[in-house]
């Protein structure tokens, strides 16, 4: 099973670890890999590398664990291209020791994932190079599933709604286990929610788009001519419904073993209801309905899904933003940033500017070593706020300009990547 197959590889890797501590570089690396100096831990493990290297030690699982290793670092000192070129090496190095498929093809989509936040053009090219006639066949079905649903992901990120949604359509009636399935059904409402109202217009993202399209076209794409507006209507009405379909599948809901739990879930997670009945219910933040951290990027989503299209229906999305904050501060603080950004925005727009500048810069705060677009749009609304102030105009001018130098850095999907549920590289 793919669980079984995951806990296969992380007692290997251990076992290669304990191998590789022998060795005092490798020993320094991880001393100050645990102390947080990645640029110093980075060097130390690149000298193990060179070694391993002039010792004729690079066909070994050994060196494999070591590439892992420089991908983590690459990752912390912002070094993505380098991280690509490990995770490529890694697919090299497996393939020169063994003929284990599983192993192999979890890394290329190893290296696909990380293309989706790093080079969404490769991510594409190879997203379609697997999933092409004779390379399909040699992947086993767990991870074809992944990747199918990586290259949904991918067209999504690029604007290319409607292969994204046949990918992504494709994956579920694959029936991928709970967690792929939430993830897949989440991405799927975002496509059918952008392919109608385009939340994000950007001309590289549409330049970037043009050449992909000239380049290759998918052997399974839809003409654009052949996919109605009332196609796209019919795909629109269903985004909320997925929204909570996706949440139903992360927390597995049907297995619930309480039955009063499980009835409350799904109470909250009714289809054809922009909110629950008894919004009281659901007040409680000491109530657990929901527990999976992989939730709250779908329930930020309803949020904001309500606020930009369904302009009646503010204390329902009021309701789902307080839900989705309680939730990631309780579950998933690393997700926390978004929720709080659009809780500074509403304090803004509701005139409660202490409340709002006490809350951009709790959310600058926990940005500060990040790359993330959502420290681009922080920068921007704070430094919008504080411009209209007459004495304090200097300070926001200065935060916009901040917002646009990390906007130039940052890869153009990354806006998109804020609201798509994409597993982590793992390694």
């Amino acid at each position: 099973s793919e669980t079984n197959e995951g806990k296969a590889g992380k007692i290997y890797q251990r076992i290669h670890d304990e191998q590789l501590r022998k060795i005092d570089d490798y020993k320094q690396a991880l001393i100050y890999f645990q102390k947080s100096k990645f640029n110093i831990s980075h060097e130390y493990f690149e000298k193990v590398k060179t070694y391993m290297e002039q010792n004729n030690q690079v066909d070994s699982e050994n060196y494999i664990t070591l590439l892992k290793r420089l991908v983590v670092t690459s990752y912390m000192i912002r070094k993505y291209s380098q991280a690509e070129m490990y995770l490529e090496q890694i697919i090299t190095t497996r393939m020169k020791i063994t003929s284990n498929e599983a192993l192999i093809y979890t890394d290329y989509n190893n290296l696909m994932l990380h293309c989706l936040r790093a080079n969404l053009g490769r991510a594409v090219k190879l997203g379609k190079a697997l999933l092409s006639g004779k390379e399909r066949n040699n992947i086993p079905i767990a991870i074809q599933k992944q990747i199918v649903s990586n290259l949904g992901s991918a067209y999504l990120l690029n604007g290319d709604y409607i292969d994204a949604k046949a990918r992504l359509k494709e994956c579920i009636e694959m029936k991928p286990n709970n967690k792929l399935l939430g993830q897949t059904l989440n991405n799927l409402s975002l496509a059918c929610w952008w392919h109608k109202i385009p939340v994000y217009q950007d001309k590289k993202a549409q330049q970037q788009k043009i050449q992909t399209e000239e380049e290759e076209q998918d052997e399974n794409e839809v003409k654009k001519a052949e996919y109605t507006l009332e196609q796209i209507d019919q795909d629109f009405s269903t985004v909320l419904n997925l929204f909570k379909k996706s949440i139903y599948a992360i927390e597995d809901v049907d297995n619930i073993e309480s039955i009063e739990k499980r009835q409350k879930v799904q109470a909250l997670l009714r289809e054809g209801k922009f909110a629950p009945d008894n919004l009281l219910e659901f007040s409680n933040p000491e109530d657990e309905f929901l527990s999976n951290k992989d939730s709250g990027v779908p329930l930020l989503n309803i949020g904001e899904f309500l606020i930009a299209t369904q302009r009646d229906k503010q204390k329902e999305a009021i309701f789902w933003f307080k839900y989705a904050l309680t939730f990631n501060q309780k579950h998933n603080p690393i997700n926390l940033d978004r929720g709080l950004l659009n809780l500074a925005m509403f304090c803004n727009s509701t005139k409660q500017y202490d409340l709002a500048e006490n809350t951009f810069k709790n959310v600058l705060k926990m940005l500060e070593d990040k790359d993330r677009y959502n420290k681009v749009l922080c920068l921007q609304a704070y430094g919008s706020m504080l411009e209209k102030i007459p004495e304090r105009s200097k300070e926001g001018k200065k935060l916009i300009s901040d917002a646009y130098a990390l906007a130039e850095k940052l890869p153009y999907w990354s806006i998109k990547l804020e609201q798509l549920s994409i597993p982590t590289v793992d390694i």
